[in-house]
């Protein structure tokens, strides 16, 4: 378990996954301090994903979205969103 984000401040989140040797590695990051690491057992790859900052589904939060960036299985950002 890990505190709570705080309020009224920018928090970085890093998810990721990267082939270290022979493993695929999941890693959660908040603020540059990790959170949780798994290897994946099953990776998979996806082509044409979509990425949503909310659902219709939930009442949304009062948060905002800022540098956000995703990257290609090269680790590379593919795009960014200011």
């Amino acid at each position: 378990m890990t505190d709570p984000i705080p309020v009224d401040s920018w928090t970085l989140v890093t998810i990721q996954q990267v082939l270290v040797g022979y493993e695929y590695v999941h890693t959660i990051a908040i603020n540059t301090v990790v959170v949780n690491e798994v290897v994946n057992e099953i990776p998979l790859t996806f082509d044409d994903v979509t990425i949503w900052g909310s659902d219709p589904y939930h009442t949304t939060s009062a948060a905002n979205i800022r540098n956000f960036q995703f990257g290609s299985l090269s680790n590379t950002p593919v795009s960014s969103v200011q």
